[in-house]
């Protein structure tokens, strides 16, 4: 959705970012297509996160022999107290992982530090020590270098407890970083055993409280579930009051992710710019190297009471365009003939007691950026859709759900008397009124789609459905609802 490598022979996989000065250097696995592999780091640099120039892979994995012989796993780029930049990197020599230390003083050639890990795989409890006996995956990756508020400078990455269920060992170990050539191994994080695996982890402070970043999978061997999403996947945060403490499972713990065994957006991180905190991710799709992979667009890290949430990011007005929307008119004829929808110069109504109705309105593009206010009166479900062909058919569509207390991501298709807004592609559960307004804005680029309620991101999605068109389309079934249009901008494509 906002950077994606150019090369036919690279894809985009994990990213770790660092900003130094005015630019955004961002680095990633660059996967080669066809084996899943990652030897190289891909660099690009950006000034405002949005126009990307890329630069030379950089090459970490060691000779043959070495420990860092195999993949080349999951980063972390920051900057030294003697000046320097350093990158902490997973090496992999099958079936161990261990971490890497390289430096550079241009962020552009890179060097190891040493011929040996600076913080290898621990093998001794409280950490998992049967992997291989028990022919399971072992986790020591996804290193992450931060300071406690005591000044000591830590490093962080997923690891396994040596005991529980093999579906809920996972835990974030820590070291103590001396002098970068000293890593002395602590006890982990005192986490929840609750996850099958906290891939990518990062701890930040932020409104007096701490929080940790990580990501999971429900497909990994347990079921994960959330106040607002069944069968998850993606990036999950704990809450604490000190970094030492017990970390707590705040009441929805998903940031970004995806339902109902989706894999969309993942491996979500966050670093400070331009005075706020920006999350960034990527989009993993089916796994598969040959998946729509890339890097999503930024979002704002807010806190709302006991929670995470993620916000529009203004910096987005960068890549707007002029658009022209057309008025709606309702199909006479066809699947989509059902209800009638009127206007009094502001509001469009669609009413449809049984069933759905559809109105469609052209858009001169169908890379874009748009806000409708939803008034569900008494519909049961209203919404509205993006990139829809004829009468609308294919279309991205959102509908808001007052009756079940849910917002569902849909594909638009005909059926025999009207149009078939289910199953939905995604879920999330909501406490939704009728007789309510609420604000709808979805953006669409290329194949991918993201959808904020009331400016609190809910979907951020990998589009594979056939919607090429450039029709917005309204919706509203069983009752009465209103839509009204607060802006619209087209999205330049991706560069």
């Amino acid at each position: 959705m906002n950077f994606a490598p150019s090369s036919p022979e690279r894809v985009l996989h994990d990213t770790w970012v660092f900003v130094h000065g005015d630019q955004v250097h961002l680095f990633y696995l660059a996967i080669q297509v066809g084996n899943n592999q990652h030897r190289f780091i891909g660099h690009a640099v950006s000034r405002d996160w949005l126009h990307w120039c890329e630069l030379p892979y950089i090459d970490l994995a060691g000779p043959e022999g070495a420990w860092d012989a195999g993949r080349v796993g999951t980063g972390h780029t920051f900057q030294g107290r003697d000046g320097r930049f350093y990158m902490a990197y997973t090496g992999r020599t099958d079936p161990q992982e261990d971490v890497g230390l390289a430096v550079s003083d241009d962020l552009l050639n890179w060097r190891q530090v040493s011929d040996t890990p600076v913080w290898p795989q621990a093998l001794t409890a409280p950490y998992e020590t049967d992997f291989r006996e028990r022919g399971v995956h072992q986790a020591w990756r996804d290193p992450f270098i931060t300071i406690l508020p005591d000044g000591r400078q830590v490093a962080l990455l997923c690891a396994k407890r040596s005991d529980g269920p093999l579906a809920a060992r996972a835990c974030v170990a820590m070291a103590q970083v001396d002098d970068l050539t000293r890593w002395t191994t602590l006890p982990p994080l005192r986490t929840p055993p609750l996850f099958p695996t906290m891939e990518v982890p990062e701890i930040f402070a932020m409104d007096g409280r701490w929080w940790l970043t990580f990501n999971a999978n429900g497909g990994w061997g347990r079921r994960l579930d959330t106040a607002s999403r069944d069968i998850t996947g993606g990036t999950y945060y704990l809450v604490a009051g000190d970094p030492l403490g017990e970390w707590r499972v705040p009441e929805d713990c998903l940031l970004i992710g995806s339902g109902q065994g989706r894999r969309d957006a993942v491996v979500a991180r966050s670093v400070i710019f331009g005075g706020e905190r920006l999350v960034y991710h990527h989009y993993t799709g089916s796994g598969e190297a040959d998946s729509p992979r890339a890097l999503g667009l930024p979002k704002v890290l807010k806190t709302a009471g006991n929670r995470l949430v993620l916000r529009p990011w203004a910096g987005l007005a960068a890549i707007h365009r002029e658009i022209s929307v057309g008025d709606w008119t309702a199909p006479t004829t066809g699947p989509f003939s059902s209800g009638t929808w009127g206007t009094d110069g502001k509001l469009w109504t669609g009413r449809c007691p049984h069933g759905a109705a559809a109105a469609i309105a052209p858009a001169s593009t169908s890379n874009l950026d748009v806000t409708y206010d939803i008034q569900l009166r008494d519909a049961e479900r209203a919404g509205i859709g993006v990139a829809g062909g004829k009468d609308g058919r294919g279309a991205a569509l959102v509908l808001i759900d007052a009756k079940r207390g849910q917002i569902a991501l849909c594909e638009l298709r005909p059926g025999a008397f009207g149009p078939v807004l289910d199953p939905p592609l995604d879920l999330a559960h909501r406490p939704l009124q009728a007789h309510a307004t609420y604000r709808l804005q979805i953006l669409r680029r290329s194949r991918y789609v993201e959808v904020f309620l009331d400016d609190e991101l809910v979907f951020s999605t990998i589009w594979a459905g056939p919607g090429a068109g450039q029709n917005l389309v309204a919706v509203v079934e069983g009752g009465s609802a209103a839509v009204q249009r607060q802006a619209a901008h087209g999205l330049s494509p991706i560069e």
